[in-house]
């Protein structure tokens, strides 16, 4: 009998740590990050120590360069990163269509009498995105122009 409590409240242990997680997952995830950044990097700190630099500086000196690398990367891709999202919005259009044709071929001969009602919903949905992925470019390609 005492290894049915022993296995109940264990159980129960379990379901209360994955429920906690599951509620706390969006803040736990940087926590997470660090921890995984900090154990791939303890090698090279540990080597740095080797080398005569305190703990402290090895960690100042790997953080340094890290920053410095993440801001080279903003400064070379990011205008690439704008120059391809302008090329998105100029080609969705074309792309929108191309989809539209394929989906209406396909339902054309899947649905047989059924895709007037299909065509419907297609072009209702298709719109729908259109009025709302122009609306988001538009504001993705004013916030990006201003910085």
């Amino acid at each position: 009998m005492r290894n049915e409590k022993q296995l109940w409240f264990w159980l129960a242990a379990l379901v209360l740590v994955i429920a906690a997680i599951a509620l706390l997952r969006d803040i736990l995830l940087p926590f997470v990050a660090a921890i995984v950044i900090a154990y791939f990097l303890s090698p090279l700190a540990d080597r740095l120590q080797v080398l005569g630099l305190n703990r402290g500086l090895a960690a100042l000196l790997i953080v340094g360069i890290g920053c410095v690398l993440v801001a080279i990367a903003v400064v070379l891709l990011g205008p690439l990163l704008v120059e391809q999202v302008r090329q998105l919005v100029t080609a969705l259009p074309g792309e929108m269509e191309r989809l539209k044709a394929f989906l209406e071929t396909l339902g054309r001969n899947w649905l047989g009498p059924n895709f007037p009602a299909f065509q419907a919903a297609l072009d209702r949905t298709l719109s729908d995105f259109s009025q709302n992925w122009t609306a988001i470019a538009g504001t993705a390609m004013g916030s990006s122009c201003r910085h």
